[in-house]
């Protein structure tokens, strides 16, 4: 089974007044763990305010979270789209990767989420369990190491 190290990080931008009473309601279900009543009232959001990344980030969360990784994956796909700079964007579309057993686009996830934030520990730690379920053990104990260097782990 694969472990993956979760750091979920929000991103609340100031909502506009167009579907700002969806988007609250929205992130409320989400930090309650009512992942499908977040969904319907981020999916309303934006339906309102269809350009809204902060909204896409934050379905995606629920969309993760929920078990629909292919979901999770397209609203990702348009924040990084839309936000290149976002680290945690592209962790969890990584994250999802992952869980789909999708090893390859996992790896390119983490790795870009590392390149965006070197000091992101725990795209190195999920990059090498990666790493490791494809098969590569010498790319996932470098990976590792690099993590524990962060402070993630305990080094070896």
């Amino acid at each position: 089974m694969t472990r993956i190290h979760s750091t979920w990080l929000l991103v609340l931008l100031v909502p506009s007044l167009a579907g700002a009473d969806d988007r609250e309601k929205g992130l409320k279900a989400l930090g309650g763990n009512k992942y499908d009543r977040a969904i319907r009232f981020l999916t309303a959001h934006l339906e309102a305010e269809p350009g809204d990344v902060s909204g896409y980030y934050n379905r995606g969360l629920a969309y993760l979270l929920s078990g629909d990784y292919d979901r999770a994956i397209k609203d990702y796909s348009f924040v990084i789209r839309n936000n290149r700079t976002d680290a945690n964007a592209s962790y969890n579309r990584g994250c999802a990767h992952l869980l789909k057993k999708d090893y390859r686009d996992a790896v390119r996830d983490f790795t870009e989420a590392a390149e965006k934030d070197p000091r992101h520990a725990h795209a190195y730690y999920n990059r090498a369990q990666a790493h490791r379920a494809a098969g590569n053990a010498r790319a996932a104990a470098e990976d590792e190491r690099r993590a524990a260097r962060l402070g993630l782990l305990p080094s070896n």
